[in-house]
């Protein structure tokens, strides 16, 4: 179980640093080997929300200078 531990933490520090893909491959490497673990399942879920937020914000990033600006809404109206 040490090993375990310790690769868990290892994956955390690295999602901390912003090392994502290394973190994935540890987390997947634990859960192969024992696919119920906790920690490893909450963890990785964890990364892949932060990794599909990383990519939602890249596309509005990129969308506005691709396809104009959105108008401004008047105020106390929403926009579509």
């Amino acid at each position: 179980m040490p090993d375990l531990v310790q690769a868990i933490e290892e994956a955390l520090a690295l999602h901390r640093q912003g090392r994502l893909d290394e973190a994935e491959r540890i987390y997947g490497r634990v859960l192969k080997s024992m696919p119920d673990q906790f920690d490893a399942l909450h963890l990785g879920a964890m990364l892949k929300l932060h990794l599909c937020l990383l990519k939602s914000l890249d596309y509005w990033r990129f969308y506005p200078s691709t396809h104009g600006r959105p108008q401004e809404a008047a105020p106390g109206r929403l926009t579509a």
